[in-house]
């Protein structure tokens, strides 16, 4: 990849990579570690990207794996931080501290709920509803037809749905319906 190829390929959709990234690890500095790491994979595997019909939506895909990757890698680590977080925010009086705590809540449920999904399913789940890619995009990204990523989706927000019934925590509507 020479700069050229980074101006007319990486350059116009990094801040859609970035905020690929960032909406899933929810970290600035973790966002931009996930970012080299993702850069790198797209630089080893750019001849494969370059011939793809749709390298904008395969560049975000590896972008959401990387992210899913590094929260898999940093689970108990992001976990505890994100209590501590919490603790913070309540007892500093933050005049919505309440809602603060239940947002943090579901955002670590939904994603934790996420990861217990079969991978195919959890990734067109989040190029669809996080990334708002039309069907036609993933089923591009993922390299199979539209009505499998819509099989795959349904899949994937039944078995929300059927975790989020057994636990008291309303998870976020647009991501299960």
């Amino acid at each position: 990849m020479d700069n050229d190829d980074y101006s007319t390929l990486i350059a116009p959709i990094r801040r859609r990579m970035v905020n690929s990234i960032w909406r899933i690890v929810r970290d600035s500095e973790e966002t931009e570690d996930v970012l080299q790491e993702a850069l790198l994979l797209i630089l080893k595997r750019f001849d494969r990207i370059r011939a793809h019909p749709n390298p904008t939506a395969l560049i975000l895909r590896l972008c959401i794996n990387q992210a899913l990757d590094h929260l898999r890698r940093n689970q108990r680590h992001n976990r505890n931080r994100a209590e501590d977080l919490d603790i913070e925010r309540l007892s500093a009086g933050t005049p919505n501290a309440a809602v603060v705590l239940m947002r943090e809540e579901q955002r670590t449920a939904v994603f934790a709920a996420l990861k217990t999904l079969p991978p195919r399913e959890a990734e067109a789940l989040l190029l669809r509803a996080v990334e708002d890619q039309p069907y036609g995009e993933v089923a591009r990204a993922m390299g199979c037809r539209e009505s499998t990523v819509r099989v795959l989706i349904s899949h994937a927000r039944k078995r929300l749905r059927a975790l989020f019934a057994r636990s008291d925590l309303n998870p976020v509507k647009e991501v299960i319906q």
